[in-house]
């Protein structure tokens, strides 16, 4: 018997896969990252997701809730966001109280 593949689970199977491919991520491609990563925020296979972008290289759609500009930077160790930062619309982000 075959595993499952963790695509099956994934929330954006359903939904139009233009959306995870804004055409710039700027202005109006900003805005629909910004719907497709919240699609990606409830996604209990993102993890998944973002580890398999990373291991295709994928730097052209929106996977496990990141950018392909967040996954670059992500990817280089000197633009990691520190303890209690994450990353905001590409920018990283500090925690407020």
């Amino acid at each position: 018997m075959e595993a499952q593949d963790w695509r099956d689970d994934a929330p954006c199977r359903d939904e139009d896969p233009d959306l995870f491919a804004p055409a710039t991520y700027h202005g109006l491609g900003a805005l629909q990252a910004k719907e497709a990563k919240a699609i990606c925020a409830d996604c209990p296979v993102a993890a998944e997701c973002l580890a398999d972008a990373i291991a295709q290289v994928d730097d052209t759609t929106v996977r496990g809730g990141m950018t392909p500009e967040e996954r670059r930077a992500w990817r280089r160790p000197d633009l990691q966001p520190a303890m209690g930062e994450w990353w905001v619309n590409g920018r990283r982000a500090k925690a407020v109280a």
